[in-house]
C-alpha cells in the first residue's frame, strides 16, 4: 500500500490481474492428480470404503493436486529467500538438502553471466492504470541492465510471465520500504531465469508494447471484478398499483 501524495492507495497486484486469465487447463490437471491419487493409493481407500469414512476419502483424493502444487509453492518459496540473501550478498552457510542444488544453479547463473544485482525485491508501482507488484531482481546481466523473474516449477516457464514482466517494466516508478518514490532503472529487457536442482535456463522475454496493451486490458477485467460489477445490478422493479 502506497502512501504517495494521493493519501493511501489500495490497488490490485499484478499477480491477482493475472487471475483473470483463463485457466481452465487447470481443471484437467487438477482432475489428473487425483486419478493418480487414487491408484497410488487404492489400498487405503479400500479401507476408508470398507469404514464408510466417507469424508476422509473424498477429501484424500479432491485434495491431492493441493498438496502436490502446495510442496512445490513452499519449496519455491524458501529458494526465493536464499536467492534474496544471495543477492544481498549474504552467506547462506549450510544449505538443506532440498535446496543446494538450487543454489548451486543460482550461484553458476551469477558467474556465468557476471550478475550485478540493482534492486532486489523491487516494489514497482504503475499510479495511471491502479496496479502493483513486486519484481525478484533488477539486475546488470552480461552488461545489460534487465529485470529478471526466478522460476523454479519443475514445468519451467509459461507465456504468461510476459504478461507479468511487461507490468513491471510498464511502472512509472519503485516504493521503497518507507514508502518513498525512486525512479525506475533504464531497462534493456527483461527475462525469466528457470532454476532447477541440476540446471537453469536463462529466457528472455518479450515486454514490448503489443503485450503490455494485453495486461492493460487485464487491469480492466480486475476492475470490473472488483469494482465495477458490484454496482451494475438495481434492486427489482415492482409494478405500478392502479388506484382502481
Amino acid at each position: 500500500m502506497y502512501n504517495g501524495q494521493r493519501g493511501l492507495v489500495d490497488v490490485p497486484g499484478v499477480t491477482s490481474i493475472l487471475r483473470n486469465i483463463d485457466k481452465s487447463g487447470l481443471g484437467f490437471a487438477r482432475a489428473n492428480e487425483s486419478a493418480k491419487c487414487a491408484w497410488s493409493d487404492l489400498g487405503k481407500l479400500v479401507d476408508w470404503a470398507i469404514q464408510r469414512e466417507e469424508k476422509a476419502f473424498i477429501n484424500h483424493v479432491k485434495g491431492a493436486a493441493q498438496r502436490k502444487w502446495g510442496q512445490a509453492a513452499d519449496l519455491g518459496t524458501e529458494v526465493h529467500a536464499l536467492a534474496e540473501a544471495r543477492f544481498h550478498g549474504e552467506d547462506l552457510g549450510r544449505v538443506h538438502p532440498d535446496h543446494a542444488g538450487f543454489v548451486s544453479q543460482l550461484d553458476k547463473w551469477i558467474k556465468d553471466f557476471d550478475v550485478e544485482p540493482i534492486e532486489i525485491e523491487a516494489t514497482c508501482w504503475n499510479e495511471t492504470l491502479g496496479y502493483a507488484g513486486t519484481a525478484d531482481l533488477i539486475a546488470r546481466v552480461a552488461g545489460e541492465v534487465i529485470l529478471v523473474d526466478l522460476k523454479t516449477g519443475a514445468s519451467g516457464i509459461f507465456p504468461d510471465v510476459a504478461l507479468q514482466l511487461s507490468a513491471y517494466v510498464h511502472a512509472e516508478f519503485l516504493v521503497d520500504a518507507s514508502g518513498e518514490r525512486r525512479e525506475l532503472p533504464e531497462l534493456s529487457g527483461a527475462a525469466a531465469l528457470s532454476l532447477r536442482p541440476d540446471h537453469y535456463s536463462l529466457v528472455p522475454v518479450n515486454v514490448d508494447d503489443s503485450v503490455f496493451d494485453i495486461f492493460r486490458h487485464l487491469v480492466a477485467v480486475s476492475q470490473w471484478q472488483r469494482d465495477i460489477s458490484r454496482s451494475v445490478l438495481g434492486a427489482p422493479v415492482q409494478p405500478e398499483t392502479s388506484g382502481v
